[in-house]
């Protein structure tokens, strides 16, 4: 079941492999514009306050043609195709686009969101989470430091899943 919560106390409670949806305005944009929510899945809260977040779009075809045409063609190998195979509340063949994580302090991040922040699943194999991990290590589009905050969190672990994540996702 999905619950929205504060977006403050959300931060601080979800842990890595948690799926939220928000409306994420990058710093410095116009927070008058026309915003869509989307989905976004943490990968880290490195050191207890960094949190790392890639980001679900369903424009499969655009991105990639984005990649190799106008980008970075090294980058598209970090392109991670999704399904609700993957992820059972997806509608459509997506993609998590781990060359352009978005990260920050929990209040870094929070003030960045517009209205609140809703957790949609805490259920993500460590098989497909150790996927997109590496694939924002590997993109040649992130920063040295952000990878290296990544490496310290390691890729072979299943995703943490505490009981205050877990209530997140079911509480009615």
């Amino acid at each position: 079941m999905m619950n929205i919560f504060n977006k403050s106390f959300t931060l601080k409670k979800i842990q890595p492999g948690t799926v939220c949806k928000f409306k994420y305005i990058k710093p410095g944009f116009d927070s008058n514009m026309n915003l869509k929510e989307h989905y976004y899945l943490l990968l880290t809260m490195a050191d207890g306050s960094l949190l790392i977040f890639v980001m679900f779009t369903s424009k499969v075809e655009k991105t990639k043609e984005r990649y190799i045409k106008t980008l970075n063609k090294e980058a598209y190998e970090s392109l991670v195709e999704i399904s609700k195979t993957d992820f059972n509340f997806l509608t459509t063949l997506s993609i998590i686009d781990c060359n352009s994580p978005i990260y920050g302090s929990v209040e870094e991040i929070s003030a960045s969101i517009v209205g609140e922040v809703e957790v949609i699943s805490t259920d993500i194999g460590a098989k497909l989470f150790n996927k997109i991990i590496d694939a924002v290590i590997d993109s040649p589009m992130v920063p040295s430091e952000l990878k290296g905050k990544l490496r310290l969190c390691g890729t072979s672990a299943e995703p943490t899943k505490t009981k205050a994540s877990q209530e997140l996702t079911h509480k009615a």
